[in-house]
C-alpha cells in the first residue's frame, strides 16, 4: 500500500562508496512547486523534427532540500534528480475505457502498482485542462512550456470514484499522471472508433 508520508531511505552512489540518505516523501505544495520550477524546451529542427528537452536539477535539488531528513548528505544536482525520480516513480502499467469510466492502473514508488477509477471528464473539462499550459516564444525556433499542477489536480478530483492500494491519500503528482493517462486513453479509444 502507497503512504504518502512515508519516510524513505535510499542510497546514493559516490566517489568513496554508497552513502544512505532519508527524504520524506513530498506533500502536494512541494510537488507543484517542483513541477512549476521544472525546465521544459521545444527545439524545432530542419525537416519538422522537434527536440524536447526536459531539465529538471535546480527543481530536484530544490525539492531535496525541502524533504531530506536531518543527517541526510548535501547532494549536487545529478544526485537529487536521482533521488526525486526514484520517488516520483508513475508509470501507466494498464488501462480501460468503460462506458462511464476510466479504470487506471498506476506503477508507483516502491514497486507497487495502485488503481484508480475516475468519471469520463467532459469535453469542456478535458478542453480545459489542455489549455493550461503556458508556451512562451524562445528565439531561435524554441518555446519554453510552463505548467501548474493545480488544473490537473482539480480535475481528478472532481472526476474520481475509488482508488486502490493507498493510505493517507493519493499525491498531486499522481493525480497529475492519471487524469492525463485517462484522457490520452479516452482519445486514443475516438481514434480507434473513428477508423
Amino acid at each position: 500500500m502507497f503512504d504518502s508520508q512515508m519516510k524513505v531511505k535510499t542510497a546514493i552512489r559516490r566517489s568513496h562508496g554508497p552513502e544512505t540518505i532519508t527524504v520524506k516523501f513530498p506533500d502536494d505544495e512541494q510537488w507543484a512547486d517542483w513541477f512549476r520550477r521544472r525546465k521544459v524546451i521545444s527545439t524545432s529542427h530542419a525537416r519538422g523534427q522537434t527536440k524536447l528537452d526536459i531539465d529538471t536539477g535546480e527543481a530536484d535539488l530544490r525539492l531535496y532540500e525541502q524533504i531530506r531528513e536531518p543527517g541526510s548528505a548535501d547532494l549536487v544536482a545529478a544526485e537529487a534528480t536521482e533521488v526525486v525520480e526514484r520517488i516520483a516513480l508513475r508509470e501507466v502499467a494498464g488501462g480501460q475505457v468503460d462506458a462511464d469510466k476510466v479504470t487506471v492502473d498506476l506503477r508507483v514508488f516502491p514497486d507497487q502498482i495502485t488503481t484508480h477509477r475516475v468519471r469520463i471528464p467532459t469535453t469542456e473539462e478535458a478542453g480545459s485542462l489542455k489549455r493550461s499550459t503556458d508556451v512562451i516564444n524562445l528565439r531561435f525556433g524554441q518555446q519554453q512550456f510552463k505548467q501548474s499542477i493545480h488544473p490537473s489536480v482539480k480535475l481528478y478530483d472532481a472526476c474520481q470514484i475509488s482508488t486502490e492500494n493507498y493510505a493517507n491519500g493519493v499525491p498531486a503528482i499522481h493525480k497529475d499522471e492519471v487524469i492525463r493517462a485517462a484522457l490520452q486513453l479516452i482519445e486514443d479509444e475516438a481514434a480507434q472508433g473513428n477508423q
